[in-house]
């Protein structure tokens, strides 16, 4: 659409899978609205990790520089948490969190520049739900922080088949692909 104040254009979008980062998202629904500066791109379904998320992924072309800023603000359902490791780690033995069990759900945001997509900064506010499907079923509450591509989350408490796990908090870091559990 062209106006006398700027240009912007519109519409909807639709496919079957998108993979990166090594991940398969599916059936993708969603609309799109862009003008000189940006695209905001508002997902209203993708599947993956055999649950679903939604939300909006901002895209500022507006800036100049190497890479371009992207915002993700998602709302996730019932994600399988082994699914989510094992992307996340691909072919690597977790000792520990790799015969953890469960699906998680709650809110995901995200900032980064496409030229470093795991140096971003943000915060997960997740509810992992217990289940039987890959191992030993985990139930607790994650408040995570992610700083300049750094996991973090402290005073954690989980709940496991007749026991409670507390950890003072973890470090993760993206990049370097090391972290500590304490």
């Amino acid at each position: 659409v062209w106006t006398p104040a700027g240009w912007s254009y519109g519409g909807t979008a639709a496919s079957p899978h998108i993979a990166t980062l090594g991940r398969t998202i599916q059936d993708i629904q969603a609309k799109f609205t862009g003008g000189p500066d940006g695209v905001d791109v508002q997902l209203e379904r993708a599947r993956y990790a055999g649950g679903s998320f939604k939300g909006l992924v901002a895209v500022d072309t507006g800036e100049k520089g190497p890479g371009t800023p992207v915002a993700l603000d998602l709302d996730l359902a019932d994600l399988s948490i082994h699914q989510l490791l094992a992307d996340q780690f691909p072919g690597e033995e977790l000792a520990i969190v790799g015969g953890l069990s469960g699906r998680t759900s709650g809110t995901f945001e995200y900032r980064f520049n496409t030229e470093r997509v795991l140096a971003g900064s943000g915060q997960a506010r997740l509810h992992v739900r217990g289940t039987s499907e890959t191992g030993l079923a985990v139930t607790g509450d994650l408040p995570v922080l992610l700083d300049r591509g750094v996991i973090s989350g402290h005073g954690l408490h989980l709940t496991l088949p007749g026991q409670g796990v507390t950890s003072s908090g973890f470090t993760y870091d993206l990049q370097r692909n090391q972290g500590q559990l304490d």
